[in-house]
C-alpha cells in the first residue's frame, strides 16, 4: 500500500499532538538560535514576566517578546539552555539541594530572559521573536483545520474520542 504525502498542516498537526514541539533554528547577529513552541505552563511563565499593557494588544505583544523569546529557546550555537547557565557558587547547598527540576528550568529560564534584555540586540530579538510566532502560527493553522474538519464531519471527532 501505498502512503500518500501529508499536507505539512498535518505534520505540525502530529508533532504538537504527540507532546513534540515544532521547532526551528534561526540565524540572527551571526549566531545560531535554535527555539521552539511554547506549551500553556510556559505562556504562563511570559504573562507572569510580562508588564501591564493597559489592554492594548499590540503594546501586550511588544512586552511580551523578551520573556517569550526566552521561554522559545531551546539552544544557542548548538548549546542546550539547561548548559547555558550554570549554578552560582555563591548559591547556597541548601538551595541547590532544594530545587526540583522544574525550579532549575524556570531559573534557567528567567537567567535567559536577564541575558536578552541587558545583553542582545534588539534586531536579533525581533528576528528569534518573528520566528517564534510563525512557528505559533503553524500550530494554530494546523489546529484550525482540524477543527473544521470535525465541522465539515462530527464522526471524525467522535473517533478521536474513542
Amino acid at each position: 500500500m501505498y502512503t500518500a504525502k501529508r499536507h505539512s498542516i498535518l505534520q505540525d498537526l502530529a508533532k504538537e499532538m504527540n507532546g513534540r514541539h515544532l521547532e526551528e533554528t534561526v540565524t540572527a547577529d551571526g549566531h545560531e538560535f535554535k527555539v521552539r513552541t511554547l506549551t500553556p505552563a510556559e505562556d504562563d511563565w511570559v504573562l507572569s514576566r510580562t508588564e501591564s499593557s493597559g489592554g492594548d494588544p499590540v503594546k501586550l505583544a511588544v512586552l511580551q517578546a523578551k520573556p517569550k523569546v526566552a521561554a522559545a529557546l531551546v539552544a544557542i550555537d548548538g548549546i542546550q539552555i539547561r548548559d547555558l547557565f550554570q549554578t552560582p557558587e555563591d548559591m547556597p547547598e541548601s538551595i541547590v539541594a532544594s530545587m526540583e527540576d522544574k525550579d532549575w528550568t524556570e531559573w534557567r529560564r528567567d537567567q535567559a530572559l536577564e541575558f536578552i534584555q541587558n545583553d542582545m540586540l534588539p534586531g536579533a530579538i525581533g528576528k528569534i521573536w518573528n520566528t517564534v510566532m510563525a512557528l505559533e502560527h503553524r500550530r494554530d493553522t494546523a489546529a484550525a483545520a482540524v477543527k473544521e474538519q470535525i465541522k465539515k464531519d462530527p464522526s471524525l471527532g467522535s473517533e478521536a474520542m474513542s
